[in-house]
């Protein structure tokens, strides 16, 4: 899925609360991931509110880097309320922790984001 593909279903959806989630004890690779695709979801539709979430918690390393660049990330997301979710640096739905079973439950588009995987 391209970045086109992901704007296309936004618009579809008619999307207005897009949730990103990283994994439980979030690193900083997963909270700047998310930091980055919410300032380029920002960018194209900047009338859409884009939350950052996670369900246990951000590492400790991660704390640090929150201390000195202004990302939000909310420890309580309303995953009920999202009309897409993202996951980010986040491949298996049980590495959401707490989130697992409401993300399972969700009627949302989910759409993984691997920066991980190699492209062909």
């Amino acid at each position: 899925m391209t970045f086109t593909d992901i704007t296309k279903l936004l618009d579809e959806t008619h999307a207005s609360f897009v949730l990103l989630l990283c994994h439980h004890n979030s690193d900083p690779d997963a909270v700047c991931s998310a930091y980055a695709f919410q300032s380029l979801i920002k960018k194209l539709r900047p009338s859409l509110t884009v939350e950052i979430g996670t369900g246990q918690g951000i590492s400790r390393l991660s704390k640090h880097v929150l201390e000195h660049i202004p990302i939000i990330v909310n420890l309580n997301p309303d995953v009920e309320k999202a009309d897409v979710i993202v996951l980010l640096d986040t491949n298996t739905i049980q590495q959401l922790g707490a989130l697992a079973e409401k993300v399972t439950k969700t009627r949302a588009p989910i759409i993984v984001v691997d920066h991980h995987a190699a492209h062909p």
